[in-house]
């Protein structure tokens, strides 16, 4: 029985002399390594793909002839002097500059529908009945607005007339007014009811007034009433509806303002 006791008191004490390892001395762990984030598979922005050109060192639009019809000897309002006639709503304003220009300007897509309007300006450009034929237009991500003044001032002739087109730059088509609505999310009743909201914030000199209605037998119109015959343009991609109003400061000329719609 002794030797069971002496047996059992040297394990205790052969357990007691046992240490536990301290902290330094256990060994060390292997660092984590962190993998990288797989690279998310971001989409590329889709390509925008344009319409041929006919001609691909040149612009969408250019003038390719020029004629300075005669020198104008005909005195101008002081107030329409002083216009400048590179500014789009002065150009609009101005019947004529001192020099009247005839252009033959070309658009340059090849497309069906793009070559009719080719052909429409070639004989604008050669018709003797036209004082003036000149042009104006703007280039933009993705359609054209391109805005032509044409006629004459001299007696029984016609009178001054603007014409607008605007072209897809994707599919070559020519865009009417309801497509430019359609491409800013607007309705006929969205663009009257700015107009009217910029008619009833607009004060004009007294005896000037917005014209209400016009019987254009060519051409747009610029009234108070938006019809798929108004005069409309897209200037740095945003939509304007161009509006007229009669100015005794100018001799009853015709004053244009824009009104931005989207």
């Amino acid at each position: 029985m002794k030797k069971i006791l002496i047996s059992f008191l040297l394990i205790a004490m052969t357990a007691g002399c046992v240490q536990t390892p301290s902290e330094t001395d256990k060994p060390e762990e292997p660092p984590v390594v962190e993998q990288p984030e797989k690279p998310v598979n971001q989409e590329k922005p889709e390509e925008t793909k344009y319409v041929e050109k006919i001609d691909e060192s040149q612009d969408w639009v250019y003038i390719k002839e020029q004629e300075v019809v005669t020198k104008n000897d005909l005195e101008l309002n002081p107030v329409l002097n002083q216009m400048n006639y590179y500014d789009f709503l002065d150009w609009l304003t101005l019947p004529f500059d001192d020099t009247p220009k005839k252009e033959k300007l070309i658009v340059n897509i090849n497309a069906e529908s793009v070559s009719a309007i080719n052909e429409d300006f070639e004989a604008g450009y050669k018709d003797p009945v036209n004082f003036i034929y000149e042009f104006k237009w703007f280039i933009n991500d993705a359609m054209i607005t391109i805005v032509n003044k044409y006629g004459s001032l001299a007696p029984h002739m016609l009178p001054i007339f603007l014409e607008a087109y605007h072209i897809d730059l994707k599919s070559g088509e020519l865009m009417s007014n309801d497509d430019l609505l359609s491409v800013y999310g607007l309705t006929s009743s969205d663009v009257q009811n700015i107009v009217n909201e910029y008619i009833s914030e607009t004060k004009l000199p007294d005896d000037d007034s917005f014209i209400v209605k016009q019987q254009l037998l060519l051409g747009k119109e610029y009234t108070t009433k938006y019809s798929n015959k108004s005069l409309l343009i897209v200037d740095n991609n945003d939509l304007y509806y161009i509006i007229g109003y009669y100015s005794k400061a100018m001799s009853g000329n015709i004053v244009f303002q824009k009104i931005k719609l989207n």
